[in-house]
C-alpha cells in the first residue's frame, strides 16, 4: 500500500516499511465488483474484472509493505478491505528492503474471502485485469524504488494466462482491449 494511501485511510500520517515475506505469493483471482468503462465509447466493459489475492506457496516470495497500527487503525483497514478477511503470519522470516530495526507485535495480511474466489488455473473466458487497478499497484510499489517496483511487477504475473502483450497476464488497457465496441 501506498504510504500517502494508508495514511488517508487511516486518516493520519503512518510509516510503511518495504518488506518480502516468503511463503506468500500474489494471484489475480478475485472478483471484483466493480465495473469499468471504456474510454473509446464509454459503455461498460464486458467481462468479468478481477483483483489480487495473496496465496500460500512455500516456494514463493510476496514483496509488500507492513503499515504499523493500533486498534482503531485495524478497524479501518478491515473496513477498506471488506472482500478480504485478516489472516495471521509470523514475523521469523520477513526480509527488510531497508536498514533499521524489525518492529514488534502481531503480524497480519489481507487475503481473499473464498466466495469471491476464482479458479486461475482454468481461468473462465472473459477475465481481465483493469489498467487502472494495475498501474494503482504498481505506483505503490514505485514510492519505494525501481528495484522493489520490478519484483511487484514480476510477483503479478500469471504464467498460465494468455494475454495479447505476452505479459503473463490478462490486462486490459483503460478497458478499451475487453470492449466490443
Amino acid at each position: 500500500m501506498d504510504p500517502k494511501d494508508a495514511s488517508r485511510t487511516l486518516g493520519e500520517q503512518v510509516q510503511t516499511i518495504p518488506i518480502s515475506i516468503p511463503g506468500w505469493r500474489r494471484d489475480w483471482n478475485v472478483a471484483s465488483s466493480r465495473r469499468y468503462s471504456c474510454t473509446h465509447c464509454k459503455g461498460i466493459v464486458s467481462g468479468q474484472p478481477v483483483a489480487l489475492d495473496l496465496i500460500e506457496d512455500k516456494d514463493a516470495k510476496l514483496t509488500a509493505t507492513l503499515i504499523g497500527v493500533n486498534s482503531e487503525h485495524l478497524a479501518l483497514l478491515d473496513q477498506r478491505e471488506d472482500s478480504y478477511q485478516r489472516v495471521p503470519f509470523h514475523p521469523r522470516s520477513i526480509f527488510m528492503w531497508n536498514s533499521g530495526p524489525m518492529p514488534v507485535g502481531r503480524f497480519w495480511l489481507y487475503q481473499a474471502r473464498p466466495e469471491t474466489r476464482i479458479d486461475t488455473e482454468q481461468p473462465p473466458p472473459g477475465l481481465f485485469v483493469p489498467a487502472p487497478y494495475q498501474n494503482l499497484v504498481l505506483h505503490a510499489a514505485q514510492s519505494w524504488g525501481e528495484d522493489f517496483k520490478k519484483a511487484v511487477e514480476e510477483e503479478m504475473i500469471q504464467p498460465h494466462w494468455s494475454t495479447k502483450e505476452g505479459l503473463g497476464f490478462l490486462h486490459a488497457p483503460e478497458g478499451v482491449d475487453s470492449c466490443t465496441c
